[in-house]
């Protein structure tokens, strides 16, 4: 296949190769009207002269660019441009620039159990979102799983697992690429009807191998593995990784079962489950309420009421502010304390899961409809900001919504600055930075992640003594808040401790 780094296809201009396969290449691209990073997949040239098969790629991609969710990897364009006399066929997509689990896994080996909850919870918002249109992805797998840059799991390929397996040689042939047979479900192998509880199967193998380091069935070649997925039991999940909890290898041990009758009857079934599972795992202390997707799962609940549910994001960000404004009477340390999980919580629905259904803002995505528009709230506003991913689109949270919560403003403030960051533009970057307070909450607590952004943005612009200044919040923080700062914004924790480290 051809490397077509540096070529340009209509707004699209190659930078560099990020992936390939026998069927088409992913590159890193700058969408020029938009200067903005897209991924690019381009279909092979010999594929692009089949009518057949390219009038199929522009259905199902189209079909699957119809699914706007923050779980799911965007479709931008599907289009077509001439190079050297072929004319290629390419989808515009979201660039999700953390990888995929696949490698991440490759490099750690196993999850831990929390971490697993939260994809099993990403994902199934994900399916479920898909399920409402009837939609199945068909190949679920860790290398279909991308990570954003804050950790957030995000589904790609939505409809083209027709494609491949209109494309993939016979199972028999040794040597042929395993990633599909391992996770393919018994009725997809027996080319039977499949809907979104086949998925809810290949899920569980992708969280069976995430929590122990194997899927449950492996072999020689596609075949052997596909005749243990119809005819073989799979090692329980306990078995296999014995410190388990309880509660998720019940939730992993019945999304594998042989028969779709037998697993959870639809992706919403699965949330519930993983629900309950992550109060379970609360009370028995491997679940906490400390940020991420825990206080999505865990502290949005206790704070207000809410069980996760696949729509009604707007909803539960309204209950989360309203429990910022508690009771005045309360303790300040009670106070804070709500704080923090509300603000964690915020941010875990904002960058990872639920936003969909009747309450998700309208179709903004696409690349003849982006742009900096005014929308009802201010929590649309920021969903559309996190998607967009632009300057302006942060700018704009503050500026049609002035009177909204200071919490909001804050994280559209630090979101804009991250954002700059990203551009190079460290100037600007900083200029944001210097306008927010450091205490995060009523208790006076730092906010980390500024603090770490001021230190990388004082570096490139070279002034040694303010990133020092920045940097002394950061060594005086504990290991405990350290960790999650890494855990959350890995990328600007390691530039924040590399550039401290050197102006000792």
């Amino acid at each position: 296949m051809d490397d077509l780094t540096g070529c340009r296809l209509n707004d699209y201009q190659l930078l560099r190769q990020l992936g390939r396969g026998a069927m088409a290449a992913v590159y890193l691209a700058e969408q020029q009207s938009l200067a903005r990073r897209v991924a690019v997949k381009v279909l092979a040239a010999e594929l692009c002269r089949d009518r057949a098969y390219v009038d199929r790629f522009q259905h199902e991609a189209r079909s699957a660019a119809s699914l706007t969710h923050p779980g799911i990897v965007q479709i931008y364009e599907v289009g077509a441009a001439e190079i050297d006399g072929v004319r290629r066929h390419y989808i515009a997509q979201e660039y999700v620039a953390g990888g995929s689990l696949g490698r991440q896994i490759q490099r750690s080996g196993v999850l831990e159990p929390v971490r697993v909850l939260e994809v099993l919870w990403q994902v199934g918002s994900a399916l479920a979102a898909a399920a409402e249109q009837g939609l199945v992805h068909r190949d679920i797998k860790p290398d279909n799983l991308m990570l954003d840059r804050l950790g957030a799991v995000k589904v790609a390929d939505f409809g083209l697992a027709r494609l491949l397996e209109a494309n993939t040689p016979r199972m028999t042939q040794v040597g042929v690429a395993m990633g599909t047979p391992l996770y393919m479900s018994p009725e997809q192998i027996e080319g039977r009807e499949v809907d979104s509880r086949s998925d809810l199967y290949s899920l569980g193998v992708t969280a069976y191998q995430l929590l122990t380091g194997d899927p449950p069935f492996t072999g020689d070649t596609p075949l052997s593995v596909a005749v243990q997925h119809l005819n073989s039991a799979p090692d329980p999940v306990a078995k296999r990784r014995p410190n388990t909890p309880a509660a998720l290898a019940a939730v992993i041990d019945r999304l594998i079962r042989k028969s779709p009758s037998d697993r959870y009857d639809s992706p919403s079934a699965l949330l519930q489950a993983v629900s309950e599972a992550a109060r379970s795992g609360q009370s028995e202390g491997w679940v906490t309420a400390s940020g991420g997707l825990g206080a999505t799962l865990t502290g949005a609940s206790s704070i207000g009421g809410w069980s996760p549910r696949t729509g009604d994001d707007v909803e539960a960000l309204q209950r989360l502010a309203a429990a910022m404004h508690a009771d005045s009477g309360k303790q300040a340390a009670s106070r804070g304390r709500l704080r923090r999980i509300a603000a964690a919580s915020l941010i875990g629905l904002l960058v990872g899961a639920v936003v969909g259904g009747a309450t998700a803002p309208r179709a903004v995505l696409r690349s003849s409809a982006i742009r900096v528009e005014r929308f009802e709230t201010v929590q649309q506003q920021l969903f559309h900001a996190k998607m967009a991913e632009t300057p302006d689109a942060w700018q704009a949270v503050l500026r049609y919504h002035p009177e909204a919560d200071a919490l909001y403003h804050r994280l559209a403030q630090r979101s804009l600055a991250l954002c700059l960051l990203r551009r190079d533009d460290a100037a600007g970057a900083a200029r944001v930075l210097e306008s927010l307070p450091d205490d995060a909450n009523s208790n006076g607590g730092h906010d980390l992640a500024v603090a770490a952004a001021r230190v990388v943005a004082y570096d490139r612009l070279g002034q040694d003594d303010k990133a020092r200044t920045a940097g002394a919040t950061l060594s005086g923080a504990s290991r405990q808040e350290l960790d999650e700062l890494a855990r959350v914004v890995p990328e600007l924790a390691a530039q924040s401790t590399e550039v401290l480290q050197r102006l000792q």
